[in-house]
């Protein structure tokens, strides 16, 4: 097989949980890649601090309606939450964030125009968060000068949660619930523990989590 065949693609679209699924022995991203190895290529889309607003803005030049049919992705995972759902309260997370109805309808028109552009959409929903760790993270990196506030809960991460499930079933879209799930498998007494490295992004735990709850939902496909 030659560089310039075609194989099936798989793309996958979000914030930084999705572009940190590269992480060298542990992402969730590099385990897929490797597990559809020699079958399909998988290519990372993830925008760092982006949210969903900023994503659909780049929707028709990454997913064009334009190329022939036989050449659009297989699948397309849309990760997306996480940074529409900071507290506006909270510098400097606050420019990321996304009204809970105006997240509703980019995410809306993220999954309707990913699903002319690719065979199969899976939407996944932001996970929930160590709140502690958090805290704890921003006073590693800013000493005297941490915030002491969070710049987002599980509370209100929560209710965008709860939306990317309820447009995914509109959509008629598969969805990996990573909220609950990762509220399930926190360790200790503390919601999210365990699963990040700084409150907020995966842990090899994390990522494991996530590369498994995904291939259920392929599987079950």
């Amino acid at each position: 097989m030659g560089l310039t065949d075609r194989r099936q693609t798989i793309v996958l679209f979000g914030d930084s949980l999705t572009q940190r699924s590269f992480e060298p022995d542990r992402g969730w991203g590099a385990a897929l890649a490797h597990l559809y190895g020699r079958r399909c290529d998988v290519y990372n889309r993830g925008f760092g601090g982006y949210n969903s607003t900023w994503c659909r803005s780049m929707l028709h030049e990454l997913f064009p309606l334009l190329h022939p049919k036989d050449a659009r992705p297989l699948l397309v995972t849309v990760l997306l939450g996480t940074n529409d759902a900071a507290l506006p309260s909270a510098a400097p997370s606050a420019s990321a964030f996304v009204a809970l109805d105006e997240y509703v309808a980019n995410l809306t028109s993220i999954v309707r125009h990913l699903q002319r552009a690719a065979t199969h959409v899976v939407v996944m929903t932001p996970p929930c968060m160590d709140e502690h760790q958090r805290l704890r993270y921003q006073v590693e990196m800013y000493g005297a000068d941490a915030m002491g506030v969070l710049d987002r809960t599980n509370g209100n991460t929560g209710r965008y949660a709860a939306a990317a499930r309820e447009v995914a079933a509109a959509c008629g879209a598969p969805c990996v619930d990573l909220f609950a799930r990762t509220q399930l498998a926190s360790s200790g007494d503390g919601v999210g523990e365990g699963l990040f490295v700084d409150g907020i992004h995966f842990s090899a735990k994390g990522q494991r989590l996530v590369f498994d709850a995904l291939r259920t939902c392929l599987q079950e496909m």
